[in-house]
């Protein structure tokens, strides 16, 4: 929800339960659980690409510059990231 502002971190890895206090910090975390007769979103799935973008994260380690995963499509049927944008540091030129 970056466009609501609403912008949570933490540290790679993920664990289970971080990923999930994450998704409730956040304002809207009540339309995952259904609004309007729709039901609610796969939070498994949610914390399962939470947890496999954390995990790539940590094994990147200083390599990784920047990533970002927008937007989101969440649904009862599982969760997908539409666009990525991956910035890989350069890695330290080799001395004389």
């Amino acid at each position: 929800m970056e466009m609501r502002r609403e912008v949570v971190f933490r540290q790679c890895p993920l664990t289970a339960r971080e990923s999930e206090s994450m998704r409730e910090e956040r304002k809207g975390h009540a339309a995952l659980q259904g609004v309007r007769g729709r039901p609610p979103v796969d939070r498994t799935a949610l914390v399962a690409r939470r947890h496999a973008v954390s995990r790539f994260g940590a094994a990147a380690g200083s390599r990784l510059g920047e990533l970002g995963l927008n937007p989101g499509l969440l649904s009862a049927r599982g969760a997908v990231a539409v666009d990525f944008l991956l910035v890989l540091n350069q890695p330290p030129s080799p001395g004389p």
